[in-house]
């Protein structure tokens, strides 16, 4: 049991680091000529803006701000007519969106069960079944969120390279 815990907890802690690489993370273009053309709210429209840490259905598409407007829109959406293959690679974008955010979802519900676990196992007060059963609950939803956190590693991963083909 101490094993599988040892390993769940390296395996989280390694997707931490990978997640938290600056290879995931997209930013701007880093010089700073660039930078400074840029307006805050054209900076606001090419940068990923998340609601509680959940990313849009756009966000592996290209985006553009025209400054004429103050419009940001995504380049060439699904309405354009460049060919069913072009399409296609958008439609794989907006699913890979979709699913980064089920995935996030997936792992806040392996935390919520983390948390039931352990009040399961502080109310067992001692009874060898109930302990076992809050143990149990505990060790699956470790399990689920490394699956859960690496998955949405990947996800993100294969979103932002294919961002930079389209």
């Amino acid at each position: 049991m101490k094993k599988v815990i040892i390993i769940l907890a390296s395996a989280l802690t390694l997707a931490l680091f990978v997640v938290g690489s600056p290879s995931f993370t997209k930013t701007l273009p880093s010089t700073k000529a660039f930078a400074a053309e840029l307006s805050e709210e054209a900076k606001k429209c090419l940068s990923d803006n998340t609601f509680f840490g959940l990313k849009p259905w756009h966000a592996y598409l290209e985006k553009e701000y025209i400054e004429d407007t103050g419009e940001c829109k995504v380049k060439a959406g699904l309405q354009v007519r460049t060919g069913d293959k072009a399409r296609f690679e958008r439609l794989w974008l907006i699913g890979l969106a979709i699913l980064d955010d089920l995935l996030r979802i997936a792992g806040l519900v392996a935390v919520s069960f983390v948390i039931y676990g352990g009040f399961r196992f502080m109310l067992s007060r001692g009874q060898p079944d109930n302990t076992k059963a809050a143990i149990s609950t505990i060790t699956n939803a470790l399990i689920g969120l490394a699956i859960a956190m690496v998955g949405a590693a990947v996800v993100g991963f294969i979103g932002n390279k294919l961002k930079g083909q389209s």
